[in-house]
């Protein structure tokens, strides 16, 4: 069983593609370690958390209390147990690194990469990229596997191509594109048309990177692939099955 837990509708950045409604709604701990407990009446040998929000860093000793007691009760039990967490990054330190080395929590990364400051700014419009760098080098250092996590705008899919290739040069072999899903993000027939073109401008890099020690592994290719060797019209995603989440409240 995989629980998505909410920990706060708050976030230190202001993302101009962020669909979030930005609020101080928090999950207690104590809500937390109830939605443990729940994960754990189902009796599956393997469980799991996705840590999210907002910004779920800004509940650190929230998810560092839900990572330590659900660790306590797998050891129990006999289970397997692995978390993950997507984050911003700007709240990371090598303290909480280690942590989540120590509890098999897998970060990835929201960074956008050329795009950064374009599209992922602070609260008062700066930008952020330059404060990442370090972090950057920090989170590879612990978690070499570390997911970036990429978003493109119609005004900036042009880039997208060049932005992945950034970031695979800047140490992320696993990369995933997220597209701006809101209703009124302005998608129209040439940002579609663009945005086929620099799907095929990956492939080809995807290509180019194939046989190397450190393939390009784009993750938004990978589930399509895997889909197809395994006869399957596509992987499900088992969101509200295996999947639930669990707001603040």
């Amino acid at each position: 069983m995989n629980f998505t837990l909410h920990l706060t509708a708050d976030c230190n950045l202001s993302c101009r593609y962020c669909y979030e409604t930005h609020s101080r709604r928090r999950m207690t701990e104590e809500t937390a370690l109830k939605a443990v407990d729940i994960a754990f009446t189902y009796g599956h040998e393997k469980n799991g958390f996705s840590l999210f929000g907002g910004e779920p860093m800004l509940e650190r000793a929230t998810i560092e209390s839900v990572c330590r007691y659900a660790c306590e009760k797998a050891k129990a039990t006999g289970t397997e147990m692995r978390f993950k967490m997507t984050t911003n990054g700007t709240l990371l330190d090598e303290p909480f690194l280690r942590f989540a080395n120590e509890h098999n929590l897998e970060i990835a990364l929201s960074h956008d990469g050329l795009l950064q400051d374009v599209q992922r700014v602070t609260r008062d419009g700066k930008p952020t990229m330059a404060r990442l760098e370090p972090i950057v080098d920090l989170l590879l250092r612990y978690q070499p596997n570390a997911v970036a996590m990429q978003t493109v705008m119609p005004s900036t899919v042009g880039r997208m191509a060049e932005s992945v290739e950034w970031l695979y040069d800047r140490g992320f072999s696993r990369i995933n594109t997220a597209i701006d899903y809101r209703p009124d993000a302005g998608w129209d027939d040439d940002s579609m048309a663009e945005l086929e073109r620099q799907y095929a401008r990956i492939a080809d890099l995807s290509e180019a990177h194939f046989d190397e020690a450190r393939p390009l592994l784009y993750l938004n290719f990978l589930s399509k692939i895997s889909a197809y060797l395994n006869d399957r019209p596509c992987i499900e995603c088992k969101l509200g099955m295996r999947q639930p989440s669990v707001a603040p409240d």
